[in-house]
């Protein structure tokens, strides 16, 4: 409710009330001493509540708009950006002298004094949760790797485009302007926001795997995203390795719905090796062969639409990792750039 209502509308009217109020009182106390401030202190009274009265209505559209759960999760998410991530103090970005990022997760999770960013939008995603509302799920994670992209300075396409109209294209600020480490600490922590939603929702939701779905195609559509944005490579493997994290997680859960939301992949490879980001075009294919290997997720066709749309020399390429796969060369792909690893 602080995040939600810290708009000056309320605070302004709450003032006009009680100066309404203190004038009313006044007025009525010194009426007979003093006819002159009586009738000053009346008009005061009058105007305030006349703007008391006519600011029902903004306040009543507002709490109206606040109703819905993705105008309320957009207000809510201004409270996610560097500087409470940085205060909060989950994720550590360390840079090596030949320019190697580290990332690595706090596991210092006793300070309950700690301000979580996400507190307030978890409330909203709680609430999707109870009701079994998938499609409220997804448009909440897509509203936060929208905010996430936007403090990244990366593009986010309409939900409302099929994957094949979109338009990933660099922003004139990302040319001009290189993503600092606290900002990519930001989506660091979102996209461990969602994998930790993703293996609670195995909990709540039981033998169904539909958890795994929005999460995964946000994260993959996030990680498409980022090919457009220079300097965040390291976080580009961070979310494919976050969608291993949760494909493993739903491995012994048989795959449900006509959708395969992996299927995305294909775009998120298309948009990295158009921006020449060989390393996660690499570790996305070897994605798709860990989980070709662990689970059941692109099998049985829910995978054709991926491997119909990958490029004959990406089909080539995951080939050579299919006959070469083994869990080392996941290791040793993802040995700088996983958070979970510890």
């Amino acid at each position: 409710m602080r995040i939600l209502y810290r708009d000056q509308t309320f605070p302004t009217v709450v003032a006009a009330l009680v100066i309404t109020l203190t004038a009313s009182i006044l007025g009525l106390a010194i009426r007979s001493s003093d006819m002159m401030w009586s009738g000053r202190l009346a008009c005061i009274a009058l105007v305030g509540c006349l703007f008391v009265t006519w600011s029902a209505v903004p306040i009543s559209m507002l709490a109206y708009e606040n109703m819905r759960p993705d105008t309320a999760a957009k207000k809510i998410l201004q409270d996610l950006n560097a500087n409470t991530v940085a205060r909060y103090g989950l994720v550590d970005i360390l840079r090596g002298e030949t320019g190697q990022v580290t990332i690595s997760l706090r596991s210092d999770g006793l300070d309950y004094s700690r301000h979580d960013p996400l507190r307030a939008f978890h409330e909203l995603v709680q609430q999707a949760i109870l009701a079994k509302d998938r499609l409220l799920l997804g448009n909440l994670l897509s509203l936060l790797f929208e905010r996430v992209a936007k403090i990244l300075d990366a593009p986010w396409p309409s939900d409302s485009l099929a994957s094949a109209d979109w338009r990933i294209r660099a922003k004139i600020r990302s040319r001009i302007r290189f993503p600092q480490d606290d900002q990519l600490a930001v989506a660091v922590h979102a996209l461990h926001y969602v994998v930790r939603l993703a293996r609670n929702l195995k909990r709540d939701w039981g033998s169904l795997d539909v958890g795994r779905h929005s999460a995964e195609y946000n994260i993959a559509k996030f990680a498409a995203c980022l090919a457009a944005r220079h300097g965040t490579e390291a976080i580009g493997s961070v979310a494919l390795t976050a969608i291993a994290r949760i494909s493993l997680e739903y491995k012994d859960i048989t795959p449900y719905g006509r959708v395969e939301p992996l299927n995305l992949l294909s775009r998120t490879i298309r948009a990295l090796d158009a921006s020449n980001r060989s390393t996660e075009v690499s570790l996305a294919l070897s994605l798709i062969a860990l989980i070709e290997c662990n689970t059941k997720q692109l099998s049985d066709g829910r995978g054709d639409p991926l491997y119909a749309t990958l490029t004959p020399e990406h089909t080539m390429r995951l080939d050579a990792i299919r006959r070469d796969w083994g869990e080392e060369l996941w290791k040793s792909k993802i040995k700088d750039v996983d958070p979970w690893r510890a």
